[in-house]
């Protein structure tokens, strides 16, 4: 009798903090700083698309690779492809992640100068992909190869681009990734696609 009651108290206990704390995170937070679309960001969708979705987004985080895992698929089916939504990517790099930083620079210069969409990829697979030399001499040669992407990433464009997205991640008092931004209102933390979908049709 004694261990049903505590097992029933465990219970009561984790489903007030579900009601009360972790939904909590989900209300939105009106913004007082307007966020915008830079010529820098990752873009999925159509740029005239009516509505916006802005993501601040790490490649390290297991929550973002979550979100591309298990609800851009349905975004992008049901919104993005049919002109409704533009999701616009804003990557954050807190630390001074010397590698991280050079493999999102180059992820910069080529969104803006070619198909970043493969690249993308490889990251969101594995982000230790950046420490291996292989992924090292990929981003050298899109350096090479291009002057475009070369005169972005070492002429500085795409690391002031980065500081930037920081920046704003600080300003907004963000504490993590990622976090979503609907209409200057703040939803921090993974959603699942139907949470998504309530805010789009609401």
């Amino acid at each position: 009798m004694y261990g049903i009651s505590v097992v029933l108290l465990v219970f009561i206990f984790y489903s007030l903090i579900d009601k009360f704390f972790l939904k909590e995170s989900k209300r939105p937070i009106d913004l007082d700083q307007v966020v915008t679309t830079h010529e820098n960001d990752i873009v999925f969708g159509d740029q005239n698309s009516p509505k916006s979705v802005y993501v601040y987004f790490s490649y390290k985080c297991g929550y973002c690779k979550r979100f591309f895992r298990e609800v851009f698929p349905q975004l992008k089916t049901n919104y993005i492809d049919k002109g409704k939504l533009k999701l616009v990517l804003k990557l954050v790099e807190a630390s001074e992640d010397v590698d991280m930083l050079y493999a999102l620079q180059v992820a910069v210069g080529v969104n803006k100068f070619g198909q970043v969409e493969k690249f993308h990829e490889l990251l969101l697979h594995d982000s230790r992909v950046v420490y291996t030399d292989e992924f090292k001499d990929l981003c050298d040669d899109f350096v090479r190869a291009n002057s475009d992407i070369a005169e972005c990433v070492l002429g500085g464009n795409a690391n002031e681009y980065l500081k930037s997205n920081y920046q704003e991640y600080v300003d907004l008092n963000l504490t993590g990734t990622p976090s979503f931004i609907f209409n200057q209102q703040l939803y921090k933390g993974y959603m699942e696609y139907s949470e998504f979908e309530n805010i789009l049709k609401n």
